[in-house]
């Protein structure tokens, strides 16, 4: 799959990003890519992602909320046995273990019984999300000149439609819960730290700017990445639908070496 004919691709497929560059430019390749169907700045994604949580705030709300309920209960339990070694320490031995292992034991199971609903909400929403971005995709759709989606093709479409959604709906059911949990617990913690020691809160924020130089630099390069691969499903999608629906076509005339390199460059790409 290493050796593939790059021009088999059509040009609906974005260029490869130079390997010589240290930073590509957000544009690169759209001028080869003009078939595809238009591509969003980060302006109109903002500003969707604010009309998509504006229209479901009580259920983003609500998920926000029992996460938060999430990581305080996770957090009960370091405090417990910090509690139980003070007790230890001023002879209090007995007490001091029974108390604890009875707080530790709600707090895990409050903790786990607001993981479960956190999960379940997060998926009811993404599904919502799911639903509501089809819709809107559909509606958009149709509103094109016929002769631009006869241009994009049925992969560009069906790419949109599919893997394009379920990306943005696995961020809202899946990443989003995991981020807010995890800013949480680095909130919580931190406050924690600061009013118990704050020398060691100076400590852990001495990686800090190192964490925020990778950050900047990885998302200053990443867009054109998943762009890349976006154009590449979708050309993928396409040669494979268009295969799909005129097998008899291409068994008649023939094409079926033809529709096999397509294929082959097409994977051999992605």
């Amino acid at each position: 799959m290493k050796d593939f004919d790059a021009s088999k691709l059509g040009i609906a497929t974005f260029d490869p990003p130079p390997n010589d560059t240290t930073r590509v430019a957000k544009d690169f390749g759209l001028d080869r890519a003009k078939a595809r169907l238009p591509i969003a700045s980060d302006r109109t994604v903002n500003n969707e992602l604010f009309t998509l949580f504006k229209s479901h705030q009580a259920e983003f709300a609500v998920v926000a909320l029992l996460q938060i309920f999430t990581v305080i209960a996770a957090l009960v339990a370091p405090r417990a046995f910090g509690n139980m070694l003070e007790a230890l320490k001023n002879g209090d031995g007995r007490a001091a273990v029974v108390n604890t292992v009875i707080v530790i034991a709600i707090a895990l199971t409050l903790q786990t019984i607001f993981a479960y609903f956190t999960r379940t909400k997060a998926a009811i929403l993404g599904e919502f999300v799911l639903s509501s971005l089809r819709e809107r995709f559909v509606q958009r759709a149709v509103q094109l000149p016929p002769d631009a989606i006869e241009r994009a093709g049925s992969g560009e479409l069906l790419n949109r439609t599919t893997t394009d959604i379920n990306h943005v709906t696995w961020a809202v059911r899946d990443a989003l819960p995991v981020i807010t949990i995890c800013v949480s617990e680095i909130v919580i913690i931190s406050l924690g730290i600061f009013f118990t020691a704050p020398i060691f809160l100076a400590a852990a924020l001495v990686t800090l700017p190192v964490v925020v130089a990778l950050t900047r630099w990885y998302l200053r390069r990443s867009p054109q990445a998943y762009r890349v691969e976006s154009s590449l499903y979708s050309q993928v999608n396409s040669v494979l639908v268009e295969t799909a629906e005129g097998g008899r076509t291409i068994e008649a005339l023939q094409l079926g070496d033809d529709r096999l390199i397509r294929t082959r460059a097409a994977i051999g790409r992605w």
